[in-house]
This record gives C-alpha cells, structure tokens and sequence, in this order.
C-alpha cells in the first residue's frame, strides 16, 4: 500500500491509557515526513483542553490536565527526535480553555494569572526543559498576562518576559498566522 497513514487522535492516543503509543505515532508520522522531503512539523499540540466546548483544539490536544499533556508530549519529542523531525510547540501560551476559533478573530482568554501559569504554561515549560526546538504562539489575547490586549503573537510580554525570560526559552519563536 502507499500514501500517507493516519493515526488516532492526540486525545485518542491519550486515552489509551498508553504513552507510547504517542512515541510510535510521532516516530511513524516522522518516517512519513522525511520520506517525502519534511524536516520540520508544527507538532505537538501542547494546550490544556480544559474547555470541553472548545471548538479549535478539542481532541488536538493530549488532555483535560497538564499531566496527560506532558505524558504524552514528552513520547512524541522522542519519536520525532528520533526521525529527524524538528517539532514545533504550540499555541504558547495555551488554547485549551478558549471558546473561540482563533482562525475567525481574536479570542480572549481571561483565566487567572495563576491558573495560566499552574495549568496552561506547564506542557511548555516541560517541554522547554525536554529540548523542545521550536514554540508557536497563539493568535490569542491573554490579559491577565498581558493587559495590553495585543495577540500573544505581537506581546513583548508574553514572548520576551515571559517564554524567554521566565521560563528560559532560547530557541526559535514561530507564529502561527501573522495575518490572522
């Protein structure tokens, strides 16, 4: 057979209760990729799907709790590691709780401060510590975090003070649509 396989969701692999699964699907989607001439995925999503109603990220992302999120995220880094791929983080600084599809305009996501940080940032902060290459930001205003009302994607809050500065990231910063 040829073509291109297609694998269960994140949420999916997840819920297998199976960790590994995450590994063996990044390592068989990075086989795919570099095949056909990729180097590089806009891959894993790392957001906190803590919206049940979010109608963007859904069963894009690994979970309902940071936990599952890193469990799963940390498999497939290695996997796509291990083919060569370079990943992409995203949507820094978290979309799981939003209510908007941020391909349609900005949405506003207004958790806590400390919510933000306890829950969305930690997938990103793990895998800033697992080597994580590459972050995409979300086309997304967070004013808890940054009262300016900029897109996290044009904050120098979010971006500077908080991905570099706090949380140590030196790698490469991408967005996901500027013209969004």
């Amino acid at each position: 057979m040829r073509g291109v396989r297609f694998f269960p969701t994140n949420m999916g692999l997840a819920r297998s209760d199976d960790p590994s699964l995450a590994y063996k699907v990044a390592w068989a989607v990075g086989r795919q990729l570099s095949a056909i001439g990729f180097n590089w995925m806009h891959s894993p999503v790392l957001d906190v799907n803590t919206n049940p109603h979010n109608i963007e990220i859904g069963v894009r992302s690994y979970g309902e709790t940071p936990e599952e999120v890193i469990r799963c995220a940390r498999q497939a880094l290695k996997g796509f590691k291990e083919t060569k791929i370079i990943t992409t983080g995203k949507h820094f600084p978290g979309r799981g709780a939003s209510t908007q599809d941020s391909h349609a305009g900005l949405p506003i996501i207004d958790q806590p401060a400390d919510v933000m940080r306890k829950v969305h940032l930690a997938p990103f902060q793990a895998m800033i510590d697992a080597g994580m290459p590459t972050i995409m930001s979300a086309h997304t205003a967070y004013p808890t975090l940054d009262p300016s009302g900029r897109s996290s994607s044009l904050s120098k809050v979010i971006l500077t003070d908080i991905l570099r500065g706090e949380m140590g990231f030196e790698r490469v910063v991408t967005a996901d649509d500027i013209t969004m």
